[in-house]
């Protein structure tokens, strides 16, 4: 299974969606490569170091790359790869998108967010992505922001694409898990786990049917 998180801009949540389900599958026994495609920032990549340094279970497999072929031929020594792909979209990410189980697109809620998020897909449908293997997530819903998150999936729905119908809200002990090298599923708080726990077993479930 290869699982691709990608964006059409910086900052939609795309390693902290990849973050969750690399350490996700880990914690359903899968052997993970978790692999960071942001040759700038390795922000994932350093993330797992601080990770490793505090000795956090499971350890994740993570490897920093900005080749695709690179990424992708990390999929022979694991069971489910998952990349974090660059902020932005470029050939890169289309050569991957050709090649992965799923492509997983998160967005927030306001138009900024939303729209190049569409676009994206669309461009990559336009490629010959299969819609179906598209798969949307809306995060970073502000405090009271149901009607929003809602509105938003709506409309990723209209648009006639697949969508978690769960959210995933904005927390400080989101950000404060992943500065300790955690995953937004590993905070000190069961009920935030919990939330986003459910989006990333939607992610799975989706995945699972295209894997089969």
């Amino acid at each position: 299974m290869i699982l691709f998180v990608a964006s059409q801009k910086g900052g939609p949540g795309k390693s902290t969606i990849a973050r969750a389900v690399a350490v996700s599958l880990r914690k359903n026994d899968w052997s993970v490569c978790l692999a960071d495609m942001d040759k700038t920032q390795h922000s994932t990549f350093n993330w797992n170091i601080d990770r490793e340094e505090a000795g956090i279970e499971p350890a994740i497999d993570v490897i920093s790359c900005s080749n695709p072929k690179a990424a992708l031929k990390a999929k022979a020594q694991c069971d489910a790869l998952v990349i974090d792909g660059t902020p932005y979209a470029t050939k890169v990410t289309l050569e991957i998108c050709k090649s992965s189980t799923m492509v997983i697109l998160p967005t927030g809620v306001t138009k900024d967010d939303l729209r190049p998020a569409l676009e994206l897909a669309q461009e990559l449908m336009h490629e010959g992505i299969k819609r179906s293997h598209i798969f949307f997530v809306v995060i970073k819903v502000p405090n009271n922001g149901e009607k929003e998150a809602l509105s938003a999936i709506d409309t990723i729905k209209d648009w006639g694409y697949n969508c978690s119908p769960s959210w995933i809200p904005f927390k400080t002990s989101y950000g404060k898990a992943m500065d300790s090298g955690r995953s937004i599923i590993e905070t000190r708080f069961p009920s935030i786990n919990e939330k986003a726990d459910v989006v990333i077993q939607d992610i799975f479930d989706c995945a699972s049917k295209l894997n089969k």
